[in-house]
Order: C-alpha cells, then sequence, then structure tokens
C-alpha cells in the first residue's frame, strides 16, 4: 500500500478508511460521507477513501438521479475536509487500495452480495458493513468486523471510530476476517464443491 499512500499524499501514520462502491445510493456513499464527517471532528488526521465511479454529466447520469445526489453530498462535506474525504473514481488498482487502508466499510442501503467484503477480509481487513442480507453472511459480528444498522450514520461512526483508536482490534479482527475467508471463500475449493453438487445431481437423475 505504500505506492498508493504515496500518489495520494498520505502519511504513515494516517489512518485509512476505504469504501468500494463509488457515488451511488444503494452503496451507501451518504451515509459513509456524513460518518465521515463525524469521525473527523475528534480524529482530523483520519483519510476516507471512496473508490468507484463518479456520476458524469451524461444525460443518463442527470436522468437517474445520480448527479443529483453527488452534488448534495458534496454540500455536506465542510470546505476544509477535501483532502480528509476523497472520491477516487475507478480504479484499477483495489488490492493496492486496501493494502493502503486500516479497514473498509461497506454502508450498503439494500441487500445484496458484497464482494468488497471478501476482498477485504482475505487481505486481513476489518470490515463494518450494513446489517442486511448479504453482508451480514460475510461479517461475524464484534468478530471479523461490525454490523450496523443501515442507513445509520450515527452507529457508522461510532463503529469506525471503535477501530480506529484500537490497534489491537484491528489486527485481531483483520486476522479473523482472513481465517474466516479462506475457509468459506476460497475460488479452488468452491469450484471443486460446485462440480461435486452438479456431478451428483447428474448421476441421481441417471439412475432415475
Amino acid at each position: 500500500g505504500r505506492s498508493v499512500r504515496k500518489e495520494l499524499s498520505i502519511g504513515a501514520e494516517a489512518r485509512v478508511v476505504l469504501m468500494l462502491g463509488g457515488v451511488n445510493p444503494i452503496k451507501g456513499t451518504r451515509e459513509f460521507v456524513d460518518a465521515a464527517v463525524a469521525v473527523l471532528k475528534t480524529h482530523p488526521g483520519t483519510v476516507f477513501l471512496i473508490a468507484g465511479p463518479i456520476p458524469d454529466q451524461s444525460v443518463r447520469n442527470t436522468v437517474n438521479g445520480l448527479r443529483v445526489y453527488y452534488r448534495k453530498i458534496r454540500n455536506r462535506m465542510p470546505q476544509d475536509h477535501a483532502q480528509c474525504i476523497r472520491f477516487l473514481g475507478v480504479r484499477t488498482d483495489i488490492p493496492k487500495l486496501l493494502a493502503a487502508s486500516d479497514l473498509l466499510c461497506f454502508p450498503s442501503t439494500v441487500p445484496h452480495f458484497a464482494r468488497p467484503v471478501i476482498e477485504a477480509s482475505a487481505m486481513g481487513l476489518p470490515v463494518i458493513a450494513s446489517d442486511l442480507g448479504g453482508p451480514k453472511e460475510l461479517v461475524r459480528h464484534e468478530e471479523t468486523g461490525f454490523l450496523v444498522p443501515a442507513g445509520d450514520s450515527r452507529a457508522l461512526a461510532a463503529a469506525i471510530r471503535r477501530l480506529i483508536e484500537d490497534d489491537a482490534l484491528c489486527e485481531q479482527m483483520g486476522r479473523a476476517g482472513m481465517t474466516f475467508a479462506a475457509e468459506h471463500f476460497d475460488a479452488t475449493r468452491n469450484t471443486r464443491e460446485v462440480l461435486a453438487l452438479y456431478d451428483g445431481i447428474f448421476h441421481t437423475e441417471n439412475m432415475n
């Protein structure tokens, strides 16, 4: 993660909180920014990174409301927070972003599968995610991270503070997350189990 921190001029001692998903209401971008603003009041050295698509001025993003959503989010940020809350746009170096971060947030507002949670856990990062279908199956509350109510930026901020204030807890949850990801989301093992399932189905059908 050193190359990313150097690129973004982030010091080695700064706490970095990452969100993957860009600017989208279903990803909980507004909630993440609100939580960041709250945390920065007590922990001004923290850096919040948002990686993923930023709505351009296309007709599509105007019609679907993403431009308005993005503008409202930016208006919620104090002017002096530009270097603390950064919208990075689409990145192709997610592993390096994760390596440069101390924890990942996945504050989704609707249930859906949360690949960033698995990626972060596999790299030993604690995760804070919404207590919804999808994320709640991928985060073991108070073991590999924290689950917070969807849409609750205060709860999200409290969970972020708890982790950035406790190095030992971060390390402990990161190790537990890595073990959990290896046990449940190993690609080779899961492929083998899926193929075995199909073999069993075909075998049963052939016998009938």
